[in-house]
């Protein structure tokens, strides 16, 4: 429970509303009415409470007229929590910096100037909720906040650079948070920034274009489920490829499986591109044109992409001839050209010269349909190829590669 500080002019020092020292020793604090001149505080001074190791928290006095907290009111002390009533409407410089005990923030929509570095080195804080307009804050308000994982604007043009650098678990943007400045929340997951079920929808597609959201999965609102149905199954080793980790390119499967699983990152480095020779060792050149020398191949069966990957070089697939099923997670930008040349592939029962090869394509939920139409209809080399495009369900989250036969059947 607050206590008043102690009417005592060796521990408390009050001037002309601005209360400037204080040498007690209480812990819960509350600012009061001064008993010799009845003066209204409306002020923490500078450096009120610097270095202070009992306090543990203050509620400032639920009146208009108490408005501003100096420069580094708090600073290096052991503050655990502040009530920041909605009459404030400065917080100086330092004000709070390196309080480390301090957990949680709510910043009134009161405030009009927030100073430099004003919360900076608060390691302890992990919830921070900002009322007020976001674009008051310095970009160092928060330096050093290495703990802060929830984050809440309220109402705003979202700041670039405020929020950098913080390792954020959760954004939520209220229903009055207007747009976002080019680089605004910069290294954040898009998947963990959420909407207000209070926005519109046009809000929401504003705010998904200025926060560079991709095309296959915008900003979702907090009731929203995604239909994004992330690669569930175990990746190759990365033993299997060779990499540029420069461009994200695998550039040749080196293993010996026919089921191949492509692995969403090598090292630590996203997996973007799958080269156009990566599955060299898959071709066969039997009954076509081409020369080899070449005595053996791996009979690539199946191959399943992950969400990372961005484009399919020109020609992937050519003359892989056993190929039967390409299951796709990644939002894909580009599927290159003759991608399934000579990919042939007939079950044991059919006559190559009466049924047309196939090779189905799963792609995401929500893949917009003239993508899927490029996707079927990209040339592929050969006339007879008939390529399908499925869509994956979202519900459908296999702990492992199942038999392929019962997998196309589930999506269809």
């Amino acid at each position: 429970m607050a206590e008043y500080p102690e009417d005592d002019d060796a521990l408390t020092r009050v001037t002309d509303g601005v209360w400037e020292m204080y040498k007690g020793e209480k812990a819960d604090l509350t600012v009061w009415t001064s008993g010799d001149a009845d003066e209204e505080i409306y002020a923490l001074g500078d450096g009120l409470f610097k270095g202070n190791q009992h306090i543990r928290s203050f509620y400032p006095h639920h009146a208009n007229w108490f408005t501003t907290i100096g420069a580094e009111a708090f600073k290096d002390s052991s503050l655990e929590y502040v009530e920041l009533f909605d009459s404030i409407t400065t917080i100086g410089p330092e004000a709070f910096a390196n309080c480390k005990k301090l957990t949680s923030l709510d910043l009134p929509d009161s405030l009009t100037d927030i100073g430099t570095k004003a919360f900076a080195g608060c390691t302890g804080l992990k919830d921070l909720r900002i009322r007020c307009d976001a674009s008051l804050l310095p970009v160092d308000a928060f330096q050093d906040c290495s703990a802060l994982e929830t984050l809440t604007l309220d109402k705003c043009q979202i700041p670039a650079g405020t929020f950098d650098g913080l390792d954020l678990k959760q954004v939520l943007l209220g229903a009055d948070v207007t747009g976002a400045d080019e680089g605004a929340l910069a290294g954040v997951d898009r998947s963990l920034i959420r909407a207000s079920d209070d926005m519109t929808e046009d809000q929401v597609a504003q705010l998904s274009a200025d926060l560079g959201f991709p095309w296959y999965q915008g900003l979702l609102q907090v009731s929203d489920s995604s239909s994004l149905l992330t690669m569930p199954f175990e990746a190759n080793p990365a033993s299997d490829f060779e990499f540029e980790p420069e461009t994200g390119t695998i550039t040749a499967y080196t293993g010996s499986g026919v089921d191949v699983v492509i692995p969403r990152a090598i090292d630590g480095v996203p997996v973007k591109v799958l080269a156009m020779a990566t599955f060299y060792k898959c071709q066969d050149y039997t009954d076509t044109d081409m020369e080899t020398n070449q005595e053996d191949w791996v009979h690539l069966r199946s191959v399943v992409i992950p969400e990372s990957v961005e484009i399919l070089e020109d020609s992937l697939f050519a003359y892989c001839q056993d190929l039967k099923t390409v299951i796709c997670y990644a939002p894909l930008e580009s599927t290159g050209k003759n991608t399934f040349n000579f990919c042939r592939f007939v079950t044991p029962d059919q006559n190559i010269y009466e049924t047309a090869p196939q090779v189905t394509i799963i792609v995401p939920e929500g893949t917009p349909a003239d993508v899927q139409a490029d996707i079927e209809h990209t040339p592929q080399g050969s006339q007879d190829l008939k390529v399908t495009v499925q869509t994956g369900k979202s519900d459908r989250q296999p702990a492992s590669l199942p038999d392929l036969e019962a997998l196309l059947k589930q999506d269809k």
